[in-house]
């Protein structure tokens, strides 16, 4: 397994600085910039002190990226330190479970983060076909409480 600064390079040197997406009439910017600078863990970021309850497991996120809707909700994808997993944390989302799971690992995220920003950028309408090609690269990352499963079924909906 890669260690975890060689998987952060892999990020930086893989994903844009940023990335628009129009969505169903939802601007989204996906942001990368952490990417440029030494990973720090969720549990100390700024801004989080104040949430009373905090998952244990947050010292072992590592924050690489946020997705900005329109102003208002902030997730931030996160690189699992323990196992290089990926998941997006979303510290203001009301339930028992504040973090979704993205990718089993890095290059797998960059490959279904690739598939989709090119989807969306081409104007791409065949969600079934998107859903498909990502199970081929991932097929985790296509469970029912996966974060780009819920992300396809608001674009399906959205249509």
């Amino acid at each position: 397994m890669a260690s975890l600064s060689q998987t952060a390079a892999t990020l930086r040197n893989a994903l844009p600085a940023s990335s628009i997406w129009i969505v169903g009439g939802l601007t989204l910017v996906l942001d990368f910039s952490r990417l440029q600078k030494p990973l720090k863990p969720l549990s100390e970021l700024e801004g989080l002190h104040g949430l009373a309850a905090r998952p244990s497991d947050w010292g072992l996120l590592l924050p690489f990226g946020e997705m900005r809707v329109d102003g208002g909700a902030s997730p931030l994808y996160c690189l699992n330190g323990y196992d290089s997993s990926i998941y997006c944390v979303d510290v203001e989302r009301e339930s028992d479970e504040p973090s979704q799971f993205v990718n089993s690992s890095a290059s797998q995220f960059i490959d279904c983060f690739r598939l989709i920003n090119e989807f969306i950028h081409s104007g791409g309408h065949d969600v079934v076909r998107i859903l498909k090609e990502l199970e081929h690269c991932d097929g985790e990352a296509l469970t029912q409480n996966s974060e780009w499963r819920r992300f396809l079924e608001h674009l399906r909906s959205s249509d």
